[in-house]
């Protein structure tokens, strides 16, 4: 999904970085917050399987971490680390607030 946006907004591959490197961390951050740590059931975490609190610090995390990768990669440097972090938090929580509504629109009953 990384690379397709990448190709039609010709970004040079910081959105496929970013993706692949949250991709790589995904099974460590299921193992700590699942309960029972099993990776086989995680394919499709959702509410239901890990609890409000779990579910938005795996959602939450993973998102400031790609917002934040795309803005860094984006900017190429740490001069400006406060502007760059503050402009990640931000899109990360509004991100956030759009996968919980989502995720609330589109629960299966």
């Amino acid at each position: 999904m990384g690379l397709t946006v990448d190709i039609f907004s010709n970004t040079g591959g910081i959105h496929a970085a970013a993706s692949v490197f949250i991709a790589y961390l995904r099974p460590s951050l299921l193992n700590n917050l699942m309960p029972g740590g099993k990776l086989e059931d995680q394919a499709q975490p959702d509410m239901e399987k890990l609890g409000l609190v779990s579910f938005l610090i795996y959602v939450g995390s993973l998102l400031l971490i790609h917002h934040y990768l795309v803005n860094l990669l984006d900017v190429y440097s740490f001069r400006d680390f406060w502007y760059t972090f503050t402009k990640s938090l931000l899109s990360a929580i509004f991100a956030i607030v759009i996968v919980l509504m989502y995720v609330q629109v589109f629960k299966q009953k």
